[in-house]
């Protein structure tokens, strides 16, 4: 008889060795909970590739529960986009140097959201750790990897993150440099 519950405990565990990974963090359900939590600051090492040219920046984020706020900076230190977003005011254009407003406030703001808020009903957990997720008609499939815990979050947080819309060869990589969680104030919004 203890042969017969050996067996069983070894072919269960077997069984769960052998399932799909989940993705650290995201629940397999729409609408789950978020790899990050509701509030905090980031800066990260930011590479787009795109058409076939390849542009990279240090980006900031600001988020208090669904309010954000987005800068990126050259490598020469000059501003190319800060942009904000909150449920009362919408997706707001504060300084653009060279990019169309429609882009920050769709593709980008979409990307944005996408990679750093809760999860949306329709987003789907892949196996493999990958998300996909569809904004606007357009196809993003997400790897989060590389995760680290830092001082006063509850969870690991991804210190590399790869978007990519294969559709058009758009990607998208961000390498974590600075994470705090804490409470925004409001006046960095407005």
């Amino acid at each position: 008889m203890n042969r017969f519950w050996g067996l069983a405990l070894l072919l269960s565990l077997f069984v769960t060795a052998c399932a799909a990974p989940r993705m650290a963090g995201l629940s397999a359900r729409p609408g789950g909970p978020s790899l990050y939590p509701a509030n905090f600051r980031a800066q990260h090492d930011v590479t787009i590739t795109a058409g076939g040219r390849q542009v990279t920046f240090t980006g900031y984020l600001l988020v208090q529960q669904s309010t954000w706020r987005a800068l990126a900076f050259s490598e020469f230190g000059v501003s190319l986009f800060d942009v904000t977003a909150s449920p009362g005011k919408g997706i707001r254009v504060v300084k653009s140097i060279g990019m169309p407003s429609s882009y920050l406030t769709g593709p980008a703001a979409d990307i944005i959201e996408i990679l750093f808020l809760p999860p949306q009903a329709g987003d789907q957990v892949l196996p493999g750790g990958r998300l996909q997720v569809i904004r606007r008609g357009t196809v993003y499939d997400i790897t989060y990897s590389d995760y680290a815990a830092f001082p006063g979050s509850e969870q690991k947080i991804p210190k590399h993150i790869l978007l990519e819309n294969k559709k058009t060869g758009f990607r998208l990589q961000a390498d974590l440099l600075k994470f705090e969680p804490m409470d925004i104030p409001e006046k960095y919004f407005e």
